[in-house]
């Protein structure tokens, strides 16, 4: 990541960011294997730090296939601001909460856009629907094709 401008800091305990063919296998990322997850069954949060001001930054939450065994997609949160360490001013906020899907069933990919001038920084964070932190089993969303606009 650092190849294009962006750190990751204020990881929560455990937490590790994954760049790259590192997600379950029930995703279908559109880019694999450049994909952005969690290994942590914790409540998770990071931070991505960009060295340059933005005005959006884009992301989709990839296409989960269920299976016999069905598959679950954990809520998340990425609020932007405008420092990095996420210590400036809010800027936008965007989250999912948590999806199930069974049998034949998958859960679509969706796409997520956050806007605002200067943003330096995107917190992510893992919820529940009721907005804390939680463990569903599956550690993170799996991301993919980020767009960062200046």
């Amino acid at each position: 990541m650092g190849g294009f401008g962006i750190t990751v800091s204020q990881q929560s305990a455990g937490t590790v960011v994954n760049m790259g063919g590192v997600c379950i296998g029930h995703a279908t990322p559109s880019s694999s294997p450049n994909t952005l997850t969690v290994n942590n069954n914790a409540p998770v949060s990071f931070t991505l730090n960009f060295d340059r001001p933005l005005g959006s930054v884009s992301f989709t939450r990839v296409r989960l296939n269920a299976g016999p065994s069905g598959v679950n997609s954990t809520g998340f949160s990425a609020t932007a601001y405008s420092a990095t360490d996420a210590a400036g001013t809010q800027l936008a906020q965007v989250s999912e909460g948590a999806q199930f899907a069974f049998g034949s069933n998958f859960i679509a990919a969706y796409s997520f856009t956050l806007t605002g001038t200067g943003i330096r920084s995107v917190r992510f964070a893992r919820t529940d629907p009721s907005g804390q932190n939680t463990s569903f089993g599956v550690s993170f969303a799996v991301l993919d094709d980020f767009v960062l606009t200046e």
